[in-house]
């Protein structure tokens, strides 16, 4: 019995100092370097909260805004949205095993370190920033789902994103990016990309095969040539192609069961309106100062919102459906180029001064992706 009650004591003494050893495990010395540049980088005294930064080592996983694994053996995770963090990011190249880094809202300065090698990266966000140089490059993150960027004055071109097959959501909106969007087929998860407000050139890439797709948006850019055919995208919900340099016709859209806002306002696209009767859920449709002509044709059920004017349309020749179309639009006939009725100027103006649209098109998708487009 001695001999019993002697073992379970040493036991008892190995399960202790077992817990201990897990309980102040430490992350690698060169993840530990990363947060403590960026606490130095960044000016982390004076960062809104700073609670347990550049505490002993073994204490790293209990800093606010970081995360580790369930060992406390390395890091996952830092959130330090809105943490009034300002200067550059350090390289991050230290912390191998980072899935999800999110510095929004802060006042970073510089670049944005090199990504490479953080194969395990699904979220990165460095919204509303004041962040320079151009995206790195995004080559092997086979991992990564989102990537916000938007909000600070990048310049450069978009990287390749051929291989990103987990993305979901690109978001890069009012940068000062430059030449063409890359391509995007193969990019079979892809949901969302936001591209608005940049100096974007050439022309939309196709978007065949992208069943995924949600929201579209490359507003307020230099693009050209035609929007590319949309069929199949049955899960699109908003294509927004407003303030280019867009020409052709506007494509098919009868397949698109699931779209709500159509923006193509302030173009060069020419021929008629395609059908737009099977769409029974579009909400928005606004092709206004374009070169559009022909008869208007029905409109779909649940229209509210329409803009025709500055075009050369004409009626459809049935009052049920021209005055369907007053009821969205107003007097759509009256503000047609060639009625030469009114000041195009003056339309425009009204047409481009109001705030863009609230689109929450992702608030029914399974992960929590999610832009918001305020006049702000």
């Amino acid at each position: 019995m001695h001999r019993i009650l002697k073992r379970l004591h040493c036991l008892g003494w190995l399960a202790a100092l077992l817990w201990s050893a897990t309980a102040h495990a430490a992350i690698p010395t060169s993840e530990r370097n990363v947060l403590v540049a960026l606490y130095n980088n960044t000016a982390g005294a004076s960062w809104t909260n700073s609670t347990g930064w550049n505490g002993a080592v073994g204490t790293e996983c209990t800093w606010i805004g970081v995360t580790c694994d369930g060992s406390g053996e390395h890091v996952t995770q830092i959130n330090l949205s809105g943490n009034h963090l300002a200067g550059p990011l350090p390289p991050l190249s230290g912390l191998t095993s980072l899935r999800y880094f999110k510095v929004s809202n802060d006042q970073l300065t510089g670049t944005i370190p090199s990504l490479a090698g953080l194969t395990a990266l699904e979220y990165f966000n460095a919204v509303g920033n004041k962040l320079t140089g151009a995206i790195p490059p995004l080559g092997g993150l086979t991992a990564l789902e989102e990537f916000y960027v938007g909000g600070n004055m990048l310049t450069g071109a978009i990287p390749a994103l051929g291989d990103l097959t987990a993305l979901q959501l690109f978001e890069f909106s009012g940068n000062q990016l430059t030449g063409a969007i890359p391509p995007l087929s193969g990019l079979t998860a892809l949901q969302a990309f936001y591209g608005r407000n940049n100096a974007l050139t050439g022309a939309i890439p196709s978007l065949g095969g992208l069943t995924a797709l949600i929201a579209f948006d490359v507003s307020g850019n230099q693009l050209t040539g035609a929007i590319p055919p949309l069929s199949g995208l049955t899960a699109l919900q908003a294509l927004v192609v407003d303030n280019n340099h867009l020409t052709g016709a506007i494509p098919a859209l009868g397949d698109l069961t699931s779209l709500r806002f159509f923006y193509a306002f302030n173009n060069k696209l020419t021929g008629a309106i395609p059908p737009l009767g099977s769409l029974t859920v579009l909400e928005a449709f606004l092709v206004s100062d374009n070169h559009l002509s022909g008869p208007i044709p029905a409109p779909p059920i649940n229209l509210s919102d329409s803009n025709l004017c500055g075009n050369s349309l004409t009626s459809s020749g049935d009052p049920a459906i021209d005055d369907a179309w007053a009821a969205a639009s107003g007097d759509w006939l009256a503000c047609q180029r060639s009625s030469q009725t009114i000041s195009f100027g003056a339309q425009s103006a009204q047409v481009f001064g109001a705030a863009p649209f609230t689109l929450n098109p992702l608030a029914t998708a399974s992960s929590a992706l999610t832009v918001i487009y305020s006049s702000a």
